[in-house]
């Protein structure tokens, strides 16, 4: 039953992007007096193959324009006179233009018509970003709530001099507040310097002087890049089915509190353990509500025990939220 209201969900939501897509088409091409023959949500025909299967679920004629839904669920068109669009319907383009086929309209007209779906799109996604901020409000993490500091995720923070543990203080002296947005601050700061403080003791980093273009150009390639990450303990919080882990006994909810009898508060701690026993068996002690268990794991060749952490800040920091109104969500979206 779950599958069959997501696949809804998904058609209902794909036939309001496509209509209002259309829609963006269509308004400015009326405002010109350009006739549109066809107004379609989904095709009525085999799309790419205009002449393959057409027919509609809906159609009615309304002065010169066609209003019909189509069977083939992945799209939708406008059939506007003068103009080759998904139909391609080029028959029309041999005879001498009409005043009110497109391709008589002056060239910002045409343009206007042409880029009105891509428009449309642009504002509705500002206005469901907006709306959801003005519904749901905004959570972060504040970096100094980050108590446990932070737990280096990738090879570029190392080069930065981070280490496993620093509390991040400020970029080029400007405090960092926002933990989630610490590397696009990077970029905006233009970086410099990295002000942390390391075991008690506030030191700066010099940040070099192409890491910039360096992030952006991960970026390119990661979208999802993530530098540092908050330390957190080890929390399972999935278990991958026929897994070592699995097979141990290991359970979700289940805290990871040391390996072959060494102290593991936090994540990076137990990964450093697991890389340097790959493929062998290590003890793991286990803190499972009041008892504490110990248990025997074999690791993978990659040194992995087959479980996913809890990475939910929410349960281990204080987090923050920021309410919008109408009004202050629009820039925010």
């Amino acid at each position: 039953m779950d599958i069959l209201i997501q696949v809804a969900q998904f058609f209902l939501s794909l036939t309001l992007l496509v209509f209002l897509h259309e829609l963006g088409h269509f308004i400015p091409a009326k405002l010109f007096k350009v006739r549109v023959s066809k107004f379609y949500v989904f095709f009525d025909f085999l799309f790419p193959l205009p002449k393959v299967l057409n027919f509609s679920l809906f159609k009615k004629q309304v002065g010169d324009t066609e209003y019909g839904i189509g069977w083939f669920p992945l799209g939708g068109y406008v059939q506007i006179d003068g103009m080759v669009d998904e139909s391609m319907d080029v028959e029309k383009l041999k005879e001498p233009p009409q005043p009110w086929e497109f391709r008589s309209k002056p060239a910002w007209q045409r343009l206007i018509i042409m880029v009105g779906g891509v428009s449309v799109n642009i504002v509705l996604a500002m206005c469901i970003y907006a709306g959801i901020l003005m519904v749901n409000g905004q959570q972060y993490l504040p970096m100094k709530n980050a108590t446990n500091g932070v737990m280096v995720t990738d090879s570029l923070a190392y080069e930065l001099g981070l280490e496993n543990g620093d509390k991040i203080l400020s970029i080029n002296k400007k405090p960092v507040d926002d933990f989630n947005s610490f590397t696009r601050q990077l970029l905006l700061y233009d970086a410099e310097t990295l002000e942390v403080n390391r075991n008690g003791m506030d030191t700066s980093l010099r940040v070099p002087s192409d890491f910039v273009e360096r992030i952006i150009s991960e970026r390119g390639r990661s979208r999802s890049l993530r530098l540092i990450e908050p330390r957190m303990p080890v929390e399972v919080s999935s278990i991958m089915p026929g897994s070592s882990g699995e097979k141990a006994g290991l359970q979700v909810g289940d805290q990871i509190i040391s390996v072959n009898d060494s102290a593991t508060h936090y994540f990076d701690q137990m990964k450093g353990i697991f890389m340097n026993n790959k493929g062998n068996q290590v003890r793991l002690g286990i803190l499972r509500g009041t008892d504490t268990l110990q248990m025997n794991v074999a690791l993978s060749e990659e040194g992995m025990v087959g479980f996913a952490p809890n990475f939910d800040y929410e349960k281990y920091f204080e987090v923050k939220k920021i309410e919008y109104n109408f009004f202050s969500a629009i820039p925010a979206g």
